[in-house]
């Protein structure tokens, strides 16, 4: 329901920025009527340097995950499915959401995953629901999550807050570790947002300043809008938890 327009608007912004990366941290797709919509050309036409990679939502798996995939991919990503792809300073863990599996193979697969990271490249964490497993905080440096959407529609955001604290926006998890949680850049449902606005994010990644100490919660920066109508985007600056 975001349709061809909406993708349009996105893409030129995208371009504006000439990310080396773009990720998607699932529900690409929102429903079966998805899978339609003719949008599968425009965006594989938009190769990033390192390429676009992507993770499974439970929206992938309400619409049917097989066909769901096909889309992703014919998009142009490459989807990470409990695995980890490392390109040039950056390694990509992506996880599966528990919907795609049997009660408890997700996090066990996370958990695996994880504990094989041991060099000092800069780790994120692709992972749709804003939840941490425990004692993994130490094992990345950025966890990307999205789920939430703030809400998308005041007064949900009440109630999304309820089952995860970590609602929207940048948080501390240890010393040089932190999870952001996006609003989404799409919508679930009628494309219908008030007091949540939808957001690309940019990460500048690299080294350069401190860690920022104690902070609870990092500071993040509003740079400018993105697509149509009260889009946002954030600046963030991370340091690896290993260096």
């Amino acid at each position: 329901m975001n349709g061809c327009r909406r993708i349009q608007a996105l893409l030129k912004r995208l371009r504006e920025h000439e990310p080396d990366v773009v990720v998607s941290t699932g529900d690409l797709i929102d429903s079966r009527a998805g899978l339609a919509v003719p949008v599968t050309e425009a965006l594989s036409a938009f190769k990033p340097r390192l390429g676009k990679f992507a993770v499974v939502g439970n929206h992938e798996c309400y619409a049917g995950l097989e066909p769901a995939l096909s889309f992703v991919e014919r998009c142009g990503f490459v989807v990470l499915r409990n695995t980890a792809i490392v390109v040039p300073g950056l390694r990509l863990v992506g996880v599966d959401d528990p919907v795609a599996g049997k009660p408890g193979e997700a996090a066990r697969s996370e958990a695996r995953i994880l504990r094989e990271v041991s060099d000092d490249t800069f780790t994120v964490l692709l992972k749709h629901r804003p939840d941490v497993l425990p004692g993994s905080e130490t094992r990345f440096d950025l966890q990307l999550s999205g789920h939430t959407h703030k809400g998308q529609i005041f007064p949900f955001g009440f109630l999304t807050r309820l089952y995860y604290p970590a609602h929207a926006g940048l948080f501390r998890l240890a010393r040089a570790s932190y999870l952001y949680v996006s609003r989404g850049t799409g919508a679930w449902g009628p494309p219908f947002r008030l007091l949540a606005p939808p957001e690309i994010t940019l990460f500048r990644v690299g080294p350069g300043l401190p860690d920022p100490g104690g902070q609870t919660i990092p500071m993040s920066s509003p740079v400018e809008a993105i697509g149509e109508r009260a889009s946002s985007a954030a600046t963030v600056t991370a340091y690896s938890n290993r260096r």
